[in-house]
Formats: C-alpha cells, sequence, structure tokens
C-alpha cells in the first residue's frame, strides 16, 4: 500500500492531475492513451 502511495504520488504531472488505468490500477502518462500494462483504453484523470 505505501509504495503504491509513493508511485502515485512521484508521477503526478506539474498541473496536480493523476492519470491512472482504471482496470488495472497503474499510473500513467498525461499523453498515454492505452495502458502498457493491460492495453486497456480506460483511463482516468483525477485531479489532485
Amino acid at each position: 500500500m505505501i509504495e503504491r502511495l509513493r508511485n502515485v504520488f512521484q508521477h503526478e504531472t506539474q498541473s496536480g492531475d493523476l492519470y491512472e488505468c482504471r482496470d488495472c490500477g497503474t499510473t500513467l502518462d498525461h499523453s498515454v492513451r492505452r495502458c502498457p500494462s493491460c492495453r486497456s483504453d480506460e483511463i482516468a484523470c483525477y485531479e489532485l
């Protein structure tokens, strides 16, 4: 759990938005259209 939180906060964009795959939870860059881990195109954007 702690490791996942570290990964989330390390991958924040400068605007404070967080992009995450809705299927597997992988944290993504804002320019990614498809998750490289599970190939899903269900990407969530969270404003922090």
